[in-house]
């Protein structure tokens, strides 16, 4: 859980730092994509391993009535 709160993190501070830098236009905007594509996909990450996690303790609850 806590990699996907990582990558999140990491997709920030690249997306910071492409709109903060001394770069073509062509390359900011490629770095801004890739940042945000990373945090969008590690919060998707995290909320699919909630819920299989949630998933995973009703099946026990279940088993065990």
């Amino acid at each position: 859980m806590w990699q996907q709160w990582m990558n999140f993190v990491l997709g920030l501070v690249i997306l910071t730092v492409s709109l903060f830098t001394d770069m073509s236009n062509q390359a900011t905007w490629t770095l801004a994509a890739l940042g945000a594509a990373v945090a969008v996909f590690s919060i998707w990450g995290a909320q699919e391993t909630a819920d299989e996690r949630e998933e995973g303790r009703m099946m026990r609850h279940h088993r065990h009535a």
